[in-house]
C-alpha cells in the first residue's frame, strides 16, 4: 500500500483541490456576474451606438437637403428676383417690352416699393390701367405670367367701357427684388 509520506501528499493535494474548487466556486460567482454585467452593457452600448449611426444617416440626409434649398434660393435670388439696384426702372422696361409685344398700351402707372428685411427680398406693387380688344388683353396677361422674373399678377379689375372697341381693365402686380 502507500507509504505515510504518500499519503500526506495525497492529503495535501486533496485539500489543495478542495481548497481550489471554493475559491473557483467563490471568484467564478463574481467573474460570471461580471461577464454578464459587461455584456449587458455592451449590447445597451451597441443599440445606442446603431442608433447614433441611424441619427448620422438622418442628419447626413437632411444636411444635403438644406445644401440644395441654399442652391436652389441662390438661383432663384439670381435668375428670378429683379435686382435691387434701379429694380423700378428695370421693372418698367421688363412691363414696356411685354405691353409692346402684346401690341398694348398701359397708362396710369403707379409704383410702390416696399422692402422685406427679414426676407431680404423687395417687392414692388405696380397698377396700371390698359384697354384693347379682348384678345390682346389675354395675350398681354398671358406674356406677364410666363415671364421667367417674379411678375406677379395680383388683382385684375375689369371696368365698364363705353366703347365698342373693346375692354378696359386695372391691373396689380407685383415684382420682386433681391435686396442680398
Amino acid at each position: 500500500m502507500l507509504e505515510e509520506k504518500e499519503r500526506r501528499i495525497i492529503l495535501y493535494l486533496i485539500i489543495a483541490l478542495i481548497i481550489n474548487c471554493l475559491i473557483y466556486l467563490l471568484v467564478s460567482k463574481n467573474l460570471r456576474n461580471v461577464y454578464f454585467s459587461k455584456l449587458e452593457t455592451y449590447s445597451t452600448l451597441r443599440k445606442n451606438v446603431l442608433k447614433l449611426k441611424s441619427n448620422v444617416k438622418k442628419r447626413k440626409f437632411e444636411l444635403l437637403k438644406w445644401q440644395r434649398v441654399t442652391k436652389d434660393i441662390k438661383d432663384l435670388r439670381e435668375n428670378y428676383l429683379f435686382p435691387s439696384e434701379n429694380g423700378i426702372a428695370i421693372v418698367r422696361k421688363s412691363l414696356g417690352k411685354i405691353a409692346q409685344e402684346a401690341g398694348i398700351y398701359i397708362n396710369e402707372i403707379d409704383y410702390n416699393y416696399i422692402v422685406h428685411e427679414k426676407k431680404e427680398i423687395g417687392e414692388i406693387s405696380i397698377s396700371f390701367h390698359v384697354m384693347d380688344d379682348y384678345f390682346n388683353v389675354k395675350d398681354f396677361i398671358r406674356r406677364i405670367e410666363i415671364e421667367p422674373k417674379f411678375l406677379i399678377i395680383k388683382k385684375v379689375d375689369f371696368t365698364s367701357s363705353k366703347s365698342s372697341e373693346g375692354i378696359k381693365a386695372k391691373l396689380y402686380l407685383s415684382a420682386y427684388t433681391n435686396e442680398k
